[in-house]
């Protein structure tokens, strides 16, 4: 009797249209400008670049100002 309900409902959701599918990769017709100097200067960059730098920069953030370090994170 559960699996015959389960079959019922796993047939009604096949039946609707499929759910789009996400992705956490930005398009590129759809680039970060918040109007700063900083999104000026990683405007066609590589992300992986970008956040290799953001990373290093996180790690010394976090011995030269801890609170400033947590505050990012908790941003994040």
């Amino acid at each position: 009797m559960k699996l015959a309900s389960y079959y019922i409902i796993q047939d009604h959701m096949k039946k609707e249209e499929p759910m789009p599918q996400y992705s956490f990769a930005m398009p590129e017709e759809a680039a970060y400008d918040s109007g700063t100097e900083f999104s000026d200067k990683i405007q066609g960059m590589d992300m992986n670049k970008v956040l290799a730098v953001m990373d290093e920069l996180m790690t010394t953030l976090s011995v030269v100002n801890p609170r400033l370090y947590e505050g990012v994170m908790r941003k994040l």
